[in-house]
């Protein structure tokens, strides 16, 4: 029961996260997108607790880690008036880097229920490639939003 729960919880993190890039923040489509991928990890994270009982192992590392990532950047939300513009940049670096995590841990556990014998370089290179994706994915969030750094015409650094 738990094992269906947790699937369905991943199933919805990564539909909706994937979507939640489609739509602008701001919008209505994008709040309730982030409020059913919070959902989502919720459930991912609540069930993966129950089903893990031999202690704490590589899997349940990388679920609290991508929890408290979703969790910061659904709190961020609620300081906009503090962090002014900074906010949203915050927002959509959190939510990369909880994305990531998902999709770490699926791809993680898709390997392991195929029989392929998980070695610790495996792990580490699967765990390790969704952050060399970030900066590519940030740089296009940073362009969409208005926060790519501007070309300097005079080449001088000084004057950015």
């Amino acid at each position: 029961m738990f094992l269906v729960l947790h699937i369905i919880g991943a199933l919805v993190a990564l539909g909706t996260g994937l979507a939640a890039y489609r739509w602008q923040n701001g919008t209505k489509i994008h709040r309730w997108i982030g409020k059913g991928y919070l959902l989502g990890w919720v459930t991912l994270f609540s069930t993966g607790i129950i089903i893990s009982r031999q202690g704490i192992t590589a899997p349940d590392v990388l679920n609290g880690l991508g929890m408290a990532s979703a969790a910061f950047a659904y709190s961020v939300i609620f300081l906009r008036k503090r962090l002014g513009r900074r906010w949203l940049r915050l927002h959509y670096q959190w939510m990369s880097q909880s994305y990531a995590f998902v999709c770490v841990a699926t791809l993680n556990q898709l390997i392991a229920r195929i029989g392929i014998d998980i070695s610790f370089w495996i792990f580490a290179a699967e765990v390790s490639l969704p952050f060399f994706i970030l900066p590519y994915v940030g740089k296009k969030l940073d362009q969409r939003y208005g926060f790519a750094s501007k070309p300097n015409p005079l080449g001088n650094p000084a004057s950015n």
